[in-house]
């Protein structure tokens, strides 16, 4: 490993500092004339390449892209909580929205919220053979786009919200999944939707698992979201 970053961080002035560029021999003599030998000196020092990678990763200036992130799942605190999903979904997109992110969450509408007013939107899906329609709830809070998922499988399930069977939670599943794609098209967010530029998936828990199949099976073969 410590050839590699030899070659890799092979860089012929080790040392800048209040615009001095010194040779590591150059340092050492002025160490010794200057008097800055100390214990620490003689203490064991890493060697050369892994120093030089340390002093490069410092000065590194890393430059995100800006991403519109959309993350699904079926609980969203302090909407819906039954454990930790609920404080994922709360959580993260804040912290997203702080790194620079434009990000949105979709999760279930289990009770007409008070924040929420009239449908923003809405899709006609196919859930497993089944025609489905839908209705979008926006709301804006803490810079997230919080976007709710209208339809009677999840009123019906709002005391429990993984009730049912395997199957039952899996079709609400599919339902949801789908309605996250669709989500970038038919939510306005402010009268500026997030489009199909930049734009990350995060898929949480197996309820939504079929997110991932359904975007490249309908979605990227067929190049309306080629690169998500």
């Amino acid at each position: 490993p410590y050839l590699s970053l030899l070659v890799v961080f092979h860089i012929p002035y080790l040392h800048l500092r209040r615009g001095m560029m010194l040779r590591a021999p150059q340092r050492a003599t002025l160490a010794r004339h200057s008097g800055l030998h100390s214990a620490r000196s003689h203490r064991a020092r890493p060697p050369c390449g892994v120093r030089q990678a340390r002093q490069v990763a410092a000065t590194c200036t890393y430059i995100e892209e800006r991403l519109n992130v959309v993350l699904t799942g079926f609980e969203c605190a302090p909407f819906a909580k039954k454990g930790g999903l609920g404080d994922v979904m709360q959580s993260l997109p804040k912290a997203l929205v702080q790194r620079g992110h434009r990000v949105m969450t979709v999760s279930p509408m289990y009770y007409h919220y008070d924040e929420l007013g009239e449908p923003c939107g809405g899709v006609h899906l196919d859930v497993c053979g089944t025609g489905v329609d839908i209705q979008y709830f926006h709301h804006h809070r803490d810079g997230v786009d919080l976007v709710f998922v209208n339809h009677p499988c999840f009123i019906e399930n709002a005391e429990n919200i993984y009730g049912g069977s395997v199957m039952d939670v899996a079709w609400r599943g599919a339902l949801l999944s789908q309605a996250a794609i669709e989500a970038i098209w038919h939510v306005p967010c402010g009268g500026f939707p997030y489009g199909t530029e930049s734009l990350v998936y995060v898929a949480n828990d197996w309820h939504t698992a079929l997110l991932p199949v359904y975007l490249q099976a309908f979605y990227k073969e067929h190049f309306p979201l080629g690169f998500a």
